[in-house]
């Protein structure tokens, strides 16, 4: 099977780089190549206001956890020269990842973070649910490169024709087909070893392969998320798992938000006194946090579909 040609040396993505579209060399991929890693962090707001659905993240967003919700990184190897962007069209045809709930959730849509990084031919690529041996497709959609922004990252959304139900699955996201004349698209991840436990998948030449077992250490997560309803059928897990504080420990500020709908935010200090209350009606809200005293509290946030507890620390 062909796949790519790395370096055994790579380096953190240049945006400017790859501003005159050149063909990269798709060979035979190397076993194992070593990378170390220069970060670049992006600003998205990638939150979605809907009583519908929500999009779910993993644990790994919320408080305690190792990413947030917008905070992105892009890792990249050196082929010809040029800094090339791991997760996108330079080097394989798509990326993915799987997603395991409490229990059967019904999965209406994907939430995708992109951005282009060559604006050529406008195409249509298919994204798709798959179970979670990627053995057969549950459902697809599609997005449009025209959708998506050269000078920042785009949060696409799109939805099923029919929803899924199931506990575990694969999510796909298929890059335009490479051309000299394609546009070229990539996906942001977390922080290398910063994963729920579902590593990423690289497709290339129609088989996916596990990206932790081609670069060592590439234990992060996409930011590519499904839709799932919301509503009384959020398990307690899932809702603390879909609500985040960051950053956390906090010191004179701290953002509460939610993948679900906020009614009101509450915090109490360890001895259970109220120091903090607000009504939100939306998905985030900004804590002034400058004059609550050092140590632990109790964040109470009153979502559409129940109420999630998280422990916050204040520096």
């Amino acid at each position: 099977m062909q796949k790519i040609i790395f370096s055994i040396l790579a380096i953190g993505l240049s945006m400017g780089v790859l501003a005159q579209k050149q063909m990269v060399n798709r060979g035979s991929l190397e076993e194992n190549p070593t990378f170390q890693i220069a970060d670049h962090n992006f600003k998205v707001n990638a939150t979605f206001d809907s009583k519908a659905a929500i999009v779910y993240y993993p644990s790994i967003f919320g408080a305690g956890g190792c990413a947030n919700i917008d905070s992105m990184i892009n890792y990249a190897t050196t082929i010809q020269d040029q800094n090339i962007p791991i997760v996108s069209t330079y080097l394989f045809d798509g990326a993915g990842q799987g997603y395991t709930f409490s229990n059967t959730r019904t999965i209406t849509g994907v939430a995708v973070v992109m951005r282009k990084i060559y604006d050529g031919d406008v195409v249509d690529a298919n994204i798709e649910l798959m179970n979670s041996n990627r053995t057969s497709v549950l459902a697809t959609t599609t997005y449009n490169t025209a959708d998506l922004s050269e000078g920042g990252y785009t949060t696409i959304t799109s939805n099923f024709s029919q929803p899924v139900n199931t506990q575990s699955c694969f999510l796909g996201v298929s890059f335009p087909a490479y051309s000299q004349t394609s546009t070229d698209v990539l996906i942001p991840t977390t922080r290398a070893t910063c994963s729920a436990g579902t590593p990423i998948y690289l497709l290339a030449e129609g088989e996916w392969i596990d990206a932790s077992s081609v670069f060592g250490g590439f234990d992060a997560n996409l930011f590519a998320f499904p839709i799932v309803e919301s509503g009384a059928g959020v398990s307690e897990t899932d809702l603390n798992d879909l609500t985040y504080i960051y950053p956390n420990p906090a010191n004179e500020q701290v953002i509460i938000a939610s993948s679900v709908k906020m009614d009101k935010v509450e915090i109490y200090n360890i001895v259970g006194q109220q120091v903090f209350s607000k009504d939100v009606n939306g998905i985030s809200t900004s804590v002034n946090t400058a004059d609550f005293a050092t140590g632990q509290y109790i964040v109470k946030m009153y979502t559409e579909s129940g109420i999630a507890i998280k422990k916050m620390m204040v520096k």
